[in-house]
C-alpha cells in the first residue's frame, strides 16, 4: 500500500474510518446525530459542534476508496478494502471520484453514506443559453462521480447541499438514495446521472430533491432534480413512498429493465415538464399512481408528464393529479408511446380521483391491452379550441373504456382490437364546429357500446366488427355516416339536438346483422329542446334520424320512436321542514290535445347539483331518500307536514290510477266538490309515541270518498294506516284524473291561486312558504329537470308524460331484408313522427298491431276503503291479459295507409273517417305548401314497395288497397286534367279493377237491372213498338212489327252489352228508326259503350284473381 509523502492531521472519525473500511464495519458515532442540532435558530446557517470529531473531508474519502490510505501496520485488519461505510458524519468539501476505477478497470469498493451531511463543495460555472440569451450557470457540486465505476453507492438519510454528479458512471449494484433531502430550505439537492449504468435498482424512499428554478444543463436544456437521462438501469426505480422532486424527474432515453414505482409522489416543475420520459424504455411497469388509501394524497404533478415515444410494459396513472401546466402545452403527452399491456388512467377504487388540468396528447400511441379512462376528470384551458384528449391514430389491443367522463376526445383513424365502451359520459364538443367524441374512420374489432351517453359523437366511416349499441341520454348528435357494422345495431334513449345541424345520421352505412330502433325497455325519444338550451333560436332544430342509402343485410326493426317536449305554463316551489336540503316543486304543463297536467318533484337546493326526485305516486323514491338520512322528524309540525306530503304523493290502485290519499282539513281544500253528508273538518292531530314514532288522526280523500283515518308515522319515515271510517261521498263535475306521474286536469281547474286546484302546495304546506317560480328559472332549471325525469325508462311507457313534439325519420334509399314494426297507436311510431320513405326497399314486412286494438281486462277495484290500498306494498306486477279481436281487411289496410300518411306534414288537415281520405287530405295540404318551391310531395315507390311486400306475404287484399291509395294520389298529382274525370270514374266505380267483386257487381247490375229491364220495357210496355223485328231475306215480318216473344230480354241485353259476343239476339230485333224511338237508340248506344268499358275491366279483374288463385 503506498504511503503519503506528507502526513496530514486526520480527525478522529477519519482514523476510525480507515480501520473500519478494511474490516467491513460501519464508522461513525454509535448514536446517530439529530441533524437539527447543526442549525442555528437565528440565521439558519450550519455550525459545527465538535466538528473535529465527526468531520470527514471529501478528498479523504477519494483517497480511501483509491487505496491511498491504509490502516496502521499493527491494526487488526485485512489487506483488502471492503468499502466505505460512514454514518452520522459531516462531509466537508466535494467527494471527487470522477474517472476513478479500480485496478484493471475493476469497480471501486462500495461507498455507503448513512445520515451524513455533505456540503461546502466547489461551485462550477458554465455558459448556457436561456430564451436566446447567453447566461452563466452556477452549480454547487457535492459529489462528482462522473465516469466512475463503483460497486455500489448509498446516500441513505443524507442531507446534501449541491449536486451528486453520476454522469457516465457505472454502478454494479444499487443506487440507494432513500431519505435524502436538501441541507436546508435554500440548498439544492440533485442527482445528476445522465448515461449512468446501474446494475441494480434506484431506490428513493421518503426522498426530497430540489434544484433552483430555471436551472439548465450546459446545453441550455432544462435540468431536473432527479436526472436519469439515457441511464441504463438493470433493476427498478422506486420513488415511493413520500417522494418529492422540486424540479421534476427525467428518465428521457433511459432503459429500465424492471419497474418504475412512484405511489403518491410529488413532482414539481410549474410550467415545465415535471416528469420527462421521452423515448423511455421500461420493460416492466411504470406506476405513477396515487395511494389506494382514500385518506392519503394524489400522485401530484405540477407541470407536464411527457411519455413521447416511450416504450413501457404497463402504465398505471390512476389517482394522478396534474396541474399548473404551461399554457398551450399538453398536460400528459403520450404521443407515439407504446405500452405493451394496459394503460390505466382511471380512478382508484377507494383512493383519490384522477384529475388532469390540461390536455392529453395520445396521437399515434399504441396500447397492447386495455386503455381505461373511467372517471377521469379533465379541465382543459378555457381558450383551448380542440379536443381535450387528442388520440388520433391510437391503437388499443384490448378494450377502450371511456366511462363516467365529461370531456372531448379525438379518436380519428384509431384502431381498437376489442371493445369501445362509453358509459355515463358527456362528450362535450370544444366548439360548435366539432364533435365531443370524434371517432371518424375508427376501426373497432368487437363491440361499440355507447350507453347513457350525452353530447355529440362522430363515427363516420367507422368499421365495427361486432355490435353497435347506442343508448343515449340527451345525445345532441350522432354521425355514423358510411359506417360498416358486422354485428347488430341498436339505438335507443333520449336525443335532443341543440343546433340545426345536429341529427342521428346512419346514411350510406352497411349493417350486416340487423338494425333496431328502440327495444322492449327503452324507446328512442326525440326531445324538442327548450329555447333556453338552443344556441340559435332562429334556427330551431328538428330532431332527425336519417338512415338514407344504407344497406341492412338482415332485419330492420322499429320498436318504439317518440317525439316529445315539455311546455311549462307556471310552477311553484316551497321548502320542506322535514327535508332541509330539498324543495318541493309543482309545475303545470301543456300536453297534447289541449290537455294539461301537474307534475311534482323534489329538487336539491344546492346550485352545484341538478339532482331531482320525481313524485309519481310511488312510495319507493320517498323511502330511498329517507334511507339517505335526510329525514328530520323532530317536532309535531314537522310530522304533520311530512304526513300531508307523504299522503299527497303516494297514490293507490294497481297502476296508481286511483290517486292520492289527500289529507283534507278545511272545506276549501275540496274546491268545487260537494259532500253527500255534512262533515266537521279538523286539523291533523299528532301524538308522540316515545317508542314507535307518532300516532295521527286525519281526514283523507281517496278516490271519490272521504274517510276519517288513523295513521302511524315511524321514525324512519314509514307510514301505516291502522283504521279508516267512511264519512261521505264526494261529487265533482270535473275530477282530477291520475295517470302516473301526472295529475291530468281540465281548464276549469286552472286558477291563479296556488292554494286551490290544481296546485297542492298550500294545501299540504304553510301558504307563506309557497313561492311562484319566475319564467327565467323555469326555462333554465325546471324544464330541463322535467325533461330528465319524464324520459326515464320507467316513465317512457306513459305516452302522456310530455307534449307531442316533432321529429323526422328518413329511410330514403334504405335497403333491408325484413322490415318489422308495430302499427298500433302505442306501437312503433308515436305522434309527431314524420317519415321519408321514397326509395325504401325491403323484401318482406312483418307488422304487428294490424289485427285490432288490445283489450285490457282490468280487475274489479276494491272499494271497501283506503286502508288496504294505502298499506299495500309495491311489487312488480305481471302484464295484464290481452284479448285480441279480428279486424277486417280494410281496417288492416287503414293501419298501413296511416303509416304511409306520416310522409306528409299536414298539421291542419281535417280528420276523416277513412284512412285513405286522410292520406289524400294530408298529401294535398303538403303539396300546396311545396308547390311554391316547384316540388312534389308524391312519390309512388313507397306504395309500390309496401304493396309488393304484402303481396309476397300473401296479403293480397291489403296490397290491393295500398295500390288503390297510390292510384288515387296519382290521379291528383300525376295525370293531366283532361284524363282525371275518366280516372275518377275508374276509381269510384271500379277501384281501377283491383277488386273483381266490384267490377262484376257493376257488370251484373248493368246487364240484369239496367239492360234487361230497359229492353223488356221497350219490348212490352211501350205503346208504339220500339224494339222491332229486323227485315231480312226470307222473313215474313211486317215493317215496324214488335219483337215480342221473338227475343229474350235477358239475353238480348247481354248480347248488346258484351262486345264481340254474338247470341243471335241482335240479328232478330233492333231499335226502331222512327223519331219517337230516338231516346231508345241513344240509350242503346250508351249501353253498348258502357259494355265495352265494363266488360274488359270485369274480365281483367276476374282473370287476375284466378291467376293469383292458381299461383297460391
Amino acid at each position: 500500500m503506498p504511503a503519503l509523502e506528507k502526513e496530514e492531521k486526520m480527525s478522529v472519525l477519519e482514523k476510525e474510518l480507515i480501520d473500519t473500511a478494511f474490516r467491513g464495519n460501519w464508522a461513525g458515532p454509535a448514536k446517530l446525530p439529530v441533524l437539527s442540532e447543526f442549525f442555528a435558530q437565528e440565521d439558519s446557517r450550519l455550525f459545527v459542534q465538535e466538528e473535529a470529531d465527526i468531520t470527514v473531508r471529501g478528498i479523504f474519502l477519494r483517497e480511501l476508496l483509491l487505496g491511498l490510505r491504509a490502516p496502521a501496520k499493527d491494526a487488526e485488519a485485512t489487506s483488502r478494502l471492503h468499502g466505505v461505510r460512514l454514518r452520522g458524519a459531516i462531509i466537508k468539501g466535494e467527494i471527487d471520484l470522477s474517472d476513478c476505477k479500480g485496478a484493471g478497470g475493476t469497480p471501486l469498493p462500495p461507498l455507503l453514506l448513512d445520515r451524513c451531511i455533505i456540503h461546502d463543495g466547489p461551485i462550477i460555472k458554465y455558459p448556457a443559453v436561456r430564451n436566446g440569451a447567453s447566461v452563466e450557470e452556477k452549480i454547487l457540486n457535492a459529489i462528482n462521480a462522473s465516469n466512475v465505476r463503483l460497486s455500489r453507492l448509498s446516500l441513505c438519510g443524507c442531507r446534501i447541499s449541491g449536486r451528486v454528479d453520476l454522469t457516465d458512471a457505472t454502478l454494479d449494484g444499487d443506487l440507494e438514495i432513500s431519505d435524502v433531502a436538501p441541507l436546508d430550505n435554500g440548498s439544492p439537492c440533485q442527482i445528476f446521472a445522465r448515461r449512468c449504468r446501474i446494475g441494480g435498482s434506484v431506490i428513493a424512499q421518503r426522498t426530497h430533491f430540489r434544484i433552483q428554478p430555471g436551472q439548465c444543463t450546459e446545453f441550455g436544456i432544462p435540468d431536473y432534480a432527479l436526472n436519469l437521462v439515457s441511464a441504463e438501469i438493470h433493476g427498478s426505480i422506486v420513488l415511493q413512498p413520500d417522494f418529492h422532486a422540486q424540479g421534476g424527474v427525467s428518465v428521457r432515453g433511459a432503459h429500465v429493465s424492471g419497474d418504475i414505482w412512484a405511489e403518491a409522489a410529488k413532482f414539481v416543475a410549474p410550467g415545465k415538464i415535471a416528469f420527462r420520459a421521452e423515448s423511455l424504455q421500461c420493460d416492466g411497469t411504470v406506476a405513477l399512481h396515487g395511494s389506494e388509501d382514500k385518506n392519503k394524497e394524489h400522485y401530484e404533478v405540477e407541470g407536464n408528464l411527457d411519455f413521447l415515444s416511450a416504450t413501457i410494459g404497463f402504465l398505471d396513472l390512476r389517482g394522478i393529479q396534474i396541474r399548473k401546466v404551461a399554457a398551450q402545452d399538453y398536460a400528459l403527452n403520450l404521443s407515439l408511446a407504446r405500452v405493451r399491456t394496459n394503460l390505466w388512467l382511471h380512478n382508484l377504487p377507494s383512493g383519490p380521483k384522477t384529475i388532469v388540468e390540461g390536455v392529453i396528447d395520445a396521437r399515434g400511441a399504441t396500447v397492447g391491452g386495455d386503455l381505461n379512462l373511467n372517471g377521469l376528470t379533465l379541465n382543459p384551458p378555457p381558450d383551448w379550441a380542440h379536443a381535450s384528449i387528442l388520440a388520433s391514430n391510437l391503437r388499443v389491443g384490448g378494450d377502450l373504456i371511456l366511462d363516467d367522463l365529461t370531456t372531448s376526445i379525438d379518436l380519428e383513424s384509431s384502431h381498437v382490437e376489442s371493445n369501445l365502451n362509453v358509459n355515463n359520459t358527456v362528450m362535450k364538443s370544444p366548439n360548435n364546429q366539432e364533435y365531443g367524441l370524434y371517432a371518424h374512420n375508427i376501426t373497432i374489432g368487437n363491440d361499440c357500446k355507447l350507453t347513457k351517453i350525452a353530447g355529440t359523437v362522430d363515427l363516420g366511416l367507422s368499421r365495427i366488427g361486432g355490435a353497435l349499441k347506442v343508448h343515449a341520454q340527451y345525445l345532441a348528435s350522432l354521425n355514423a355516416k358510411d359506417a360498416e357494422v358486422r354485428g347488430s345495431v341498436s339505438i335507443s334513449g333520449i336525443f335532443m339536438p341543440l343546433m340545426k345541424k345536429h341529427r342521428i345520421n346512419f346514411d350510406g352505412g352497411s349493417y350486416r346483422s340487423g338494425f333496431s330502433i328502440g327495444d322492449l325497455e327503452n324507446s328512442l325519444r326525440f326531445i324538442n329542446p327548450p329555447s333556453s338550451l338552443v344556441t340559435d333560436i332562429k334556427n330551431m332544430p328538428i330532431p332527425t334520424l336519417s338512415i338514407e342509402d344504407a344497406c341492412i343485410a338482415n332485419d330492420f326493426q322499429v320498436t318504439k320512436v317518440r317525439a316529445a317536449e315539455v311546455l311549462v305554463i307556471e310552477a311553484y316551489k316551497a321548502p320542506l321542514s322535514f327535508y332541509p336540503d330539498w324543495v318541493l316543486v309543482e309545475a303545470l304543463c301543456q300536453l297534447e290535445k289541449e290537455r294539461k297536467a301537474i307534475i311534482a318533484f323534489l329538487k336539491h337546493q344546492s346550485d352545484t347539483t341538478m339532482e331531482s326526485i320525481l313524485l309519481g305516486g310511488q312510495s319507493t323514491p320517498i323511502h330511498q331518500l329517507n334511507g339517505r338520512g335526510t329525514l328530520k322528524l323532530d317536532s309535531a309540525p314537522m310530522v304533520r307536514d311530512y304526513l300531508r306530503f307523504f299522503c299527497a304523493y303516494v297514490w293507490g290502485g294497481d297502476e296508481r290510477e286511483e290517486g292520492a290519499f289527500l289529507i283534507i282539513e278545511t272545506e276549501k281544500a275540496l274546491g268545487d266538490a260537494k259532500l253527500s253528508a255534512p262533515v266537521e273538518f279538523a286539523e291533523v292531530s299528532v301524538k308522540k309515541d316515545e317508542e314507535k314514532g307518532w300516532s295521527c288522526t286525519a281526514m283523507i280523500r281517496y278516490a271519490n270518498k272521504l274517510y276519517r283515518t288513523e295513521l302511524h308515522v315511524y321514525p324512519d319515515g314509514n307510514v301505516k294506516m291502522t283504521k279508516d271510517d267512511f264519512l261521505a261521498d264526494i261529487e265533482e263535475e270535473n275530477p282530477i284524473t291520475f295517470d302516473p306521474p301526472l295529475r291530468i286536469i281540465t281548464d276549469s281547474h286552472i286558477k291563479a291561486d296556488p292554494g286551490s286546484a290544481p296546485f297542492w302546495l298550500r294545501t299540504i304546506l304553510p301558504a307563506a312558504q309557497v313561492e311562484k317560480i319566475t319564467r327565467e328559472e323555469i326555462s333554465q332549471n325546471i324544464e330541463p329537470i322535467l325533461l330528465q325525469q319524464l324520459v326515464q325508462p320507467g316513465i317512457q311507457k306513459n305516452e302522456a308524460a310530455t307534449a307531442t313534439g316533432r321529429a323526422e325519420v328518413s329511410l330514403r334509399g334504405l335497403k333491408a331484408r325484413v322490415f318489422h314494426h308495430n302499427l298500433r297507436q302505442s306501437g312503433s311510431w308515436g305522434p309527431g313522427i314524420r317519415l321519408k320513405l321514397d326509395g325504401f326497399e325491403y323484401d318482406r314486412v312483418e307488422t304487428e298491431g294490424v289485427e285490432g286494438k288490445d283489450k285490457i281486462v282490468k280487475p274489479i277495484n276494491d272499494n271497501t276503503g283506503p286502508k288496504k290500498a294505502f298499506n299495500k306494498k309495491e311489487t312488480p306486477k305481471p302484464e295484464k291479459p290481452k284479448i285480441r279481436s279480428s279486424k277486417r281487411v280494410d281496417e288492416t289496410a287503414d293501419a298501413y295507409i296511416g303509416w304511409l300518411t306520416r310522409q306528409y306534414d299536414c298539421p291542419h288537415a281535417k280528420s276523416h273517417k277513412h284512412a285513405r281520405d286522410r292520406l289524400i287530405a294530408c298529401a294535398i295540404e303538403a303539396d300546396s305548401a311545396k308547390s311554391a318551391q316547384g316540388e312534389s310531395v308524391y312519390e309512388p315507390q313507397p306504395y309500390e314497395q309496401l304493396a309488393r311486400a304484402l303481396h309476397n306475404e300473401g296479403k293480397y287484399e291489403v296490397a290491393k288497397r295500398i295500390t288503390l291509395a297510390k292510384l288515387s294520389l296519382e290521379r291528383r298529382f300525376v295525370h293531366h286534367q283532361w284524363i282525371r274525370p275518366f280516372l275518377c270514374i275508374m276509381e269510384k266505380w271500379f277501384d281501377y279493377g283491383l277488386f273483381p267483386g266490384k267490377s262484376v257487381s257493376w257488370f251484373l247490375m248493368l246487364w240484369l237491372v239496367v239492360g234487361t229491364g230497359a229492353f223488356y220495357i221497350a219490348n212490352y210496355h211501350v205503346d208504339e213498338p220500339v224494339l222491332v223485328r229486323n227485315l231480312g231475306a226470307g222473313t215474313l215480318a211486317l215493317p215496324g212489327q214488335r219483337c215480342g216473344e221473338e227475343i229474350d230480354s235477358l239475353w238480348y241485353a247481354l248480347d248488346v252489352f258484351v262486345p264481340g259476343l254474338d247470341l243471335k239476339q241482335e240479328d232478330r230485333c233492333s231499335i226502331a228508326t222512327r223519331d219517337e224511338a230516338r231516346p231508345w237508340r241513344a240509350f242503346s248506344v250508351i249501353y253498348e259503350i258502357l259494355g265495352a268499358i265494363v266488360t274488359p275491366i270485369m274480365l281483367l279483374s276476374v282473370t287476375g284473381m284466378l291467376r293469383r288463385y292458381i299461383e297460391r
